[in-house]
């Protein structure tokens, strides 16, 4: 997926690309460096970045859970 769009206030450049190495987002940058700014940005969809850390909010609880002893009913304390 490549997608290029142009901020008409400001005269940028914006490229969207769909990358599985981001070796291959510096070697790209690296071609236009010399004609001015360049910054990357590293995103991700928002349904995407919901279910990662749906996952790992519940690992780190699995994490928390298996890390702190289960506590004894009043009953069975000492």
């Amino acid at each position: 997926m490549h997608i290029e769009v142009v901020d008409l206030t400001k005269n940028r450049v914006f490229r969207i690309c769909e990358v599985t190495d981001p070796k291959a987002i510096l070697e790209a940058n690296m071609v236009w460096s010399d004609l001015g700014e360049i910054e990357t940005i590293p995103i991700m969809r928002t349904d995407e970045n919901l279910e990662t850390l749906d996952r790992m909010k519940n690992k780190d609880l699995d994490r928390k859970r298996r890390a702190n002893p289960i506590e004894l009913s009043p009953q069975h304390k000492l």
